[in-house]
């Protein structure tokens, strides 16, 4: 497991009954991070009624619980399976940090449990996924985002909050401790790619996810245009009986 670093500490969220306020600090030699916005969230899960199994949903770098995928996701599992619970936290954008709320968040449920992950979200879940034996859908995942990112360092503001962290090389350099390399159990992984993500070279993900159920689309953008329809499908990945 691995620790946020002594000159980092926690991020810190109220409740207000409906919304959370996020608030990172920095180490004192950079400016403290604002306050984000209020950001809704998902309440904890009614231990009276138990559902069947919770849905983790992992944004990817810069977003948040408002990113239009998430919000897709619970009202698609409202609507249609109310019985799995939802949840996405709002996550640090220093990676140590966002592992380690990942972790306290995933210790907390009872399983099963399905994860999906978008971009940075994706790698996460990759890890995430092997060392709880869990199956994840990955979204235009990020693969060995610790290359290639000189665009993630310096000020970053949250698309979604405007909260502002300085990225260095040293948090890029952490991701290294997650990845996975080979995947230990493919069969868990449901991958969804589209060519025309700006962002990332969706052949990286192709190749390293080659043993998985992959789902390559033309066209498409990062966020992943039309992600609502693949809804169905990867529920029933989830809730496959295993062969």
């Amino acid at each position: 497991n691995c620790t946020p670093t002594d000159d980092w500490l926690p991020a810190a969220f109220f409740w207000n009954g409906r919304f959370a306020t996020w608030i990172a600090a920095s180490p004192a030699t950079d400016r403290a991070l604002p306050a984000a916005a209020e950001i809704p969230i998902i309440s904890p899960a009614d231990t009276s009624r138990a559902p069947m199994a919770t849905l983790l949903y992992i944004h990817g770098f810069n977003s948040s619980p408002q990113s239009l995928k998430a919000q897709q996701t619970r009202s698609w599992l409202a609507a249609e399976h109310p019985e799995i619970a939802f949840r996405c936290p709002f996550l640090s954008p220093y990676p140590e940090l966002a592992m380690a709320e990942l972790e306290a968040e995933l210790a907390t449920l009872a399983d099963p449990v399905y994860l999906i992950g978008s971009s940075m979200g994706g790698f996460y879940a990759t890890w995430l996924a092997a060392r709880r034996s869990a199956r994840a859908a990955l979204v235009n995942p990020a693969v060995r985002p610790w290359l290639g990112r000189d665009y993630l360092l310096g000020p970053q503001a949250n698309h979604h909050t405007g909260a502002i962290a300085h990225i260095e090389q040293r948090h890029l350099d952490a991701l290294r401790n997650w990845e996975v390399d080979p995947l230990p159990r493919p069969q868990d992984l449901l991958v969804l790619l589209q060519t025309g993500d700006e962002l990332l070279d969706y052949r990286l993900a192709e190749d390293k996810y080659r043993a998985c159920r992959l789902v390559v689309e033309p066209g498409g953008d990062h966020g992943f245009r039309g992600f609502e329809r693949h809804l169905p499908t990867i529920y029933e990945f989830f809730t496959a009986v295993a062969q």
